[in-house]
C-alpha cells in the first residue's frame, strides 16, 4: 500500500499512528539489558522506547538513552543512532 511518492509514505505512517492510538502498539522486545531494562518497539507503528522496570520508566527511545546505554557498556542492536 505504500506509494512511490512521498506523500503516500507519509499518509499511511499517520494511518499505523492511529491505528495503535486506536487499538493499542504491538509491542515486541528488541533488546534487553539486563533483567530489569529492555527496548521495545511496535510493529505496526514503528514506535521504539527504552523501558525500564526499577524506575517504572518507559520513554523514547533518543540519542541520550542509546548513548547510555552504550556508556554501560552494552552494544546497541539496531542502533538508531551512530556511535
Amino acid at each position: 500500500m505504500t506509494k512511490s511518492n512521498g506523500g503516500g509514505v507519509r499518509v499511511e505512517r499517520v494511518v499505523r499512528r492511529a491505528l495503535c492510538w486506536v487499538r493499542g502498539h504491538k509491542y515486541r522486545v528488541v533488546q534487553e539489558f539486563s533483567p530489569e531494562s529492555r527496548r521495545v518497539k511496535c510493529d505496526r507503528c514503528g514506535g521504539d522506547w527504552g523501558m525500564n522496570d526499577d524506575a517504572k520508566a518507559f520513554i523514547d527511545w533518543d540519542r541520550d538513552l542509546e548513548d547510555m546505554e552504550r556508556s554501560f557498556g552494552r552494544e546497541v542492536k539496531e542502533p538508531r543512532f551512530s556511535a
